[in-house]
């Protein structure tokens, strides 16, 4: 699940907010996805095709990921987007 990170580095200034991307690393065995960098997709195969159509379905499977991420930030019915406090290193902070 896709989430956001919050930072707030207690100086008061423009820029002392900060929100962006807090992805927990996983891996999906089934389309052989690993979260880390989503972007960073292989297709393997046999052959050209093979390994094209390989991509195809990892890269769909990402897709689907962004668009329910994308219905849950966007949603008005949604009442809390989750959205983790964390230190200046991105380490979630535990209350």
């Amino acid at each position: 699940m896709i989430k956001l990170a919050y930072h707030d580095d207690g100086k008061q200034k423009w820029e002392s907010h900060e929100i962006y991307l807090k992805e927990d690393d996983f891996y999906n065995n089934e389309f052989d996805v690993w979260s880390h960098n989503p972007f960073d997709v292989h297709g393997y195969g046999k052959t050209k095709e093979e390994a094209l159509e390989d991509f195809k379905k990892k890269l769909q499977y990402i897709i689907n990921e962004w668009k329910a991420f994308e219905t849950i930030l966007f949603n008005p019915n949604v009442f809390e987007i989750d959205i983790v406090d964390v230190d200046c290193f991105g380490r979630e902070i535990k209350d």
